[in-house]
């Protein structure tokens, strides 16, 4: 399913619908990174292509919109709670432990973490994080959960390649903006394998009491520490 086109995205909850007419678990996680991997990563707004964020939208919001439109739909309508999960950006307090460990890629010693990503990326994820609250208050009377998700840094098969390619000093001449953005986070970031921000939603899950979540953010840490699971770190 390409996320970019809406009509393929409903046409699976059309499926779903149809094998199983229940859902009760929905993980919002697509955005299209490789517009920051070969972007302007580090520049200004301005110097950016005017479609980026069109482009990121399409597929890293609007696609999170018409999902959560059809899995409340079904999830309303089943009448059984459930639970909207949304990835969301690093929380303040991760970043600022980045930057007084000095990771920022122009070596400075107030480095803009969110800036680096540029205003397109961040106009997605502000949107998202408001998104999570409505959503969370339209759907608190029918019992079901709506969080936002920020799994921290995870070792996700893009990191580990440009991480083997920095290792190695070897690699393409489009890849050197990104690899030279994450050369100063790689010497100070914790990475977590893939499977635990699924740790996560699987605790949240299975709460009976996770509506007193609904409408936050969360880190994984966070929930791991509640629930006392373990974050496996690479």
């Amino acid at each position: 399913c390409d996320h970019s086109k809406e009509e393929e995205t409903i046409s699976v909850f059309d499926s779903i619908k149809e094998k199983d007419n229940r859902l009760d678990i929905l993980v919002n996680h697509c955005f299209p990174t490789g517009l920051l991997y070969y972007g302007q990563l580090g520049c200004p707004f301005w110097e950016w292509p005017p479609d980026t964020f069109s482009r990121m939208s399409s597929s890293g919001l609007n696609v999170h919109y018409v999902a959560s439109t059809l899995a409340g739909r079904m999830m309303v309508d089943r009448g059984e709670g459930g639970l909207i999960v949304s990835t969301t950006d690093l929380s303040d307090e991760q970043v600022n432990e980045m930057r007084s460990k000095g990771a920022a890629s122009d070596g400075g010693d107030n480095p803009d973490f969110y800036r680096e990503a540029g205003l397109a990326a961040n106009m997605v994820k502000a949107a998202l994080d408001r998104m999570t609250r409505v959503m969370a208050m339209d759907l608190r009377s029918h019992k079901v959960v709506v969080v936002g998700l920020q799994p921290g840094n995870i070792m996700t098969s893009h990191a580990e390649m440009f991480k083997r390619k920095m290792d190695s000093g070897i690699w393409e001449p489009e890849d050197h903006r990104f690899i030279e953005f994450m050369r100063p986070l790689f010497k100070v970031m914790k990475l977590a394998d893939i499977e635990s921000p699924g740790k996560g939603v699987v605790a949240l899950a299975t709460d009976k009491d996770a509506m007193k979540f609904s409408g936050k953010l969360l880190d994984n840490e966070s929930l791991a520490t509640h629930y006392k699971f373990h974050i496996n770190y690479l």
